[in-house]
């Protein structure tokens, strides 16, 4: 034993024998022996270097084991002595706890790596500082000591690989951790049963480490990691980078005595032409960089390449051009700049070999049915016919869907304008047949006027033939003959038929009379008058209508037989005396045939013409109709006589003559019988009248009223009236009815 500690500590070997008991250390661990020939043993199987821990964070380290170092005459064990904090490099021997030192050999055990660099570690039995774990090492004889190691001496320094983080002797596993952008750093194990507890402001978490798995590590609560004062004096470095759209940046941090520098890694950008590498993937101006042009191989050199061309920023080379397009890189004379030509190439790289347009072609139309005849509003310009451009541009084809229509067809009778010349079914086409001409639209027409037609044409709009007057519609052979004066039935015969055939008369009608046909239908014959069954008078019978259907319609009147009523002057039907008292009488007759008249004479007295009770006359002669069917009759009045100029009423429908002249207080109202002497008996008192237009001259013998009134005049007379029909109007057989009256209407 003397000699190995001889050979470690040199010259200072007597006072290692001087303080062998003390410098023993502390207690060995379980089934340890000799301590310094063991730690002897294990420098040698560790290598005899310090090794590196775990990085910790220099600023915070562990408190060493201290002692109580009172001054004392008799020194404890080494291993018990503490360092003195003001000279931590004095030790109260040579190789005792906490001294610095470089190699084992300076260390009665090992010399560790503290975060305050090599310190020599003592034996131990679960007796070391905070920050310290009692471990067992093996020495090279393979015998086991305990000793104190430090934990986390490389906490948070910064790594590549986890063996840079490994601590003194390798009993801790500590590894690199990843902190993504941010580089790796030493983590600190822990979470085991023995692993002391992360350091202030740490905590133990599952973390990803290098090489892809995951370890329990002490890791900082702030997530950033501070170099320590062992990480500064190594200047050690990680790897860190820049991450964005455009790529990732890649730099380093290391530690500097100003601390952990930032990450000196480039902020990735989009790949551009300028001689840098923009998005750090290591390759400068690559392909696809902004402001690149593509190029594309162009081996025939005829300035058109082939194939999808790269965006570079430098052409490559020769043989490549920046037009794409070319389909033969192998024959300049095919390339999208170049004329198509009708050679069976695709001279111009399009796609279609010939196509339409290429020079050589010849214009070729629209032929969808195939019948050789095109549609000029659609026409290619081709090498060879293509349906369904296949068409002659001689003549335009009509319908193009229909390969029997085109110019030059046989035309039918189809609805169709079968040989394109604008008409369709045209005359005399197949299937046509013969239409005659019919202008007057009865349905015939003339046999010598026809057309082969596919169907009506104008006024060629009839199969059937047989009319001889198209110009009257009720004229052809399927109408039968009428009294007309006509060839009705184009016969060649005019009203031949039986006149009661072409004339009949209406159902249910006596004729009285003949009717016969005389261009028209018309009564030829009326029955006269005859003898009844007891010898009685019965009229004739009178056509007034000129309707033949009807007959002689209208029988006249019984008195006809003597003539009465017939004559003003000589037969007048005499109605008798009607005085002014309001007398009246009603009067039914006819008047036939239709240029006959009626005359009525009567009386009309003026009875009390000077003894009114008021002193005025009521005179007032009225006739009226009160049945006159159509207004067909009307009547004339005459005073005194038939002559005409004693007709006071004329062609009227009422007739009135009177004395009650009491309008604008002219007449005899009020009258007086007594007359002064005088008199005035004019021929004609209508006449006086009409002249002086006053009856104080007018009067009659034997003298003119007193002074403010009238001489009542008996106005006593005989009138004549006279019943006759109004031509303009229809004859009809129906009666008339008048009224005949005196005094029995005032004058209004």
């Amino acid at each position: 034993m003397s000699a190995l500690l001889f050979r470690v500590f040199g010259a200072g070997a007597i006072c290692a024998l001087l303080l062998l008991a003390a410098c023993g250390g502390g207690s060995s661990g379980p089934g340890a022996t000799d301590t310094k020939s063991d730690a002897k043993d294990a420098a040698v199987e560790t290598g005899g270097d310090a090794g590196d821990l775990v990085g910790i964070d220099a600023e915070n380290p562990p408190p060493p084991d201290d002692g109580d170092r009172d001054d004392q005459d008799e020194p404890e064990a080494v291993g018990d002595l503490p360092l003195d904090q003001e000279n931590p490099d004095e030790c109260p021997c040579v190789g005792c706890w906490m001294c610095p030192c470089t190699t084992n050999e300076e260390c009665q055990t090992f010399c560790v790596t503290t975060k305050d660099g090599g310190r020599c570690t003592k034996t131990c039995s679960d007796d070391c500082p905070e920050g310290w774990a009692c471990r067992d090492v093996k020495n090279t004889q393979g015998d086991v000591m305990y000793v104190c190691v430090p934990a986390a001496v490389h906490l948070c320094r910064p790594c590549e690989q986890n063996g840079e983080c490994a601590g003194s002797l390798g009993v801790f596993p500590d590894k690199c951790v990843s902190y993504g952008a941010s580089g790796k750093f030493c983590g600190s194990a822990c979470g085991a049963p023995k692993d002391p507890p992360c350091p202030s402001g740490y905590s133990c978490q599952e973390v990803t480490v290098v090489g892809g798995s995951t370890a329990k590590q002490c890791v900082p609560d702030s997530g950033v990691c501070e170099c320590g004062a062992l990480a500064i004096e190594a200047g050690a470095s990680t790897k860190c980078f820049v991450n964005n759209n455009a790529g990732t940046g890649f730099g380093v941090r290391e530690c500097r005595p100003s601390g952990l520098s930032d990450c000196d890694a480039r902020t990735p950008k989009k790949e551009a032409c300028n001689k840098v590498d923009d998005n750090c993937d290591g390759i400068t101006d690559g392909e696809g960089a902004d402001g690149c042009t593509v190029w594309f191989q162009d081996n025939d050199l005829d300035d058109y390449g082939i194939g999808v061309g790269k965006c570079v920023c430098e052409k490559p080379g020769p043989g490549f051009s920046q037009q794409a397009g070319d389909c033969n890189d192998s024959n300049n004379g095919m390339n999208p700049g170049v004329q198509e030509v009708c050679n069976g190439m695709d001279d111009d790289c399009n796609g279609i070999t010939d196509d339409a347009g290429a020079a050589g072609c010849k214009v070729h139309y629209l032929d969808e049915d195939g019948d050789g005849w095109g549609v000029f509003s659609d026409s290619k310009c081709l090498c060879a016919g293509v349906a369904p451009y296949t068409g002659s541009g001689n003549e335009e084809d009509c319908d193009d869907a229909n390969k029997d229509i085109y110019p030059g067809a046989k035309e039918k009778c189809d609805g169709k304008d079968n040989d394109c010349d604008g008409g369709g079914d045209a005359e005399g086409a197949v299937g046509c047949e013969p239409y005659y001409y019919d202008e007057d639209g009865d349905g015939y027409g003339l046999g010598s006027k026809f057309k082969c037609l596919c169907g009506p044409v104008g006024n060629y709009k009839t199969k059937k033939a047989g009319d001889c007057n198209d110009l009257d519609p009720a004229v052809n052979t399927a109408t039968a003959e009428r009294c007309n004066g006509k060839d009705d039935n184009c016969n060649g015969l005019t009203d031949e038929d039986d006149p009661v055939v072409m004339c009949p008369p209406r159902s249910g009608v006596d004729l009285h009379g003949v009717v016969v046909c005389d261009g028209v239908c018309k009564v030829n014959e009326c029955q006269g008058p005859t003898t009844g069954s007891q010898g009685e008078y019965v009229p004739a019978w009178h056509d007034l209508n000129q309707d033949f259907s009807d007959g002689c319609e209208c029988q006249a009147d019984v008195g006809e037989k003597d003539g009465a009523g017939q004559m003003c002057g000589t037969s007048p039907i005499d109605l008798g005396v009607f005085p002014d008292a309001g007398f009246k009488t009603l009067i039914q007759g006819n008047v036939v045939p239709a240029d006959d008249e009626d005359w009525y004479v009567l009386d009309a007295t003026d009875v009390t013409w000077n003894a009114e009770s008021d002193g005025c006359d009521h005179f007032n002669v009225k006739v009226f109709f009160t049945q006159n069917p159509s207004s067909t009759f009307v009547l004339d009045m005459y005073r005194e006589s038939c002559a005409e100029a004693n007709n006071i009423c004329k062609g009227t429908y009422v007739g009135e003559w009177n004395t009650w002249l009491l309008k604008d207080g002219k007449g005899e109202c009020p009258c007086v019988s007594d007359s002064l002497p005088a008199c005035d008996a004019p021929a004609n008192v209508a006449e006086c009248y009409e002249m002086q237009q006053t009856m104080d001259r007018c009067g009659t013998c034997p003298g003119v009223g007193a002074p403010g009134a009238n001489l009542c005049s008996d106005d006593t007379a005989r009138f004549y009236i006279r019943i006759y029909r109004d031509k303009t109007k229809p004859a009809t057989c129906l009666p008339y009815e008048i009224e005949v009256s005196n005094g029995a209407y005032p004058y209004m």
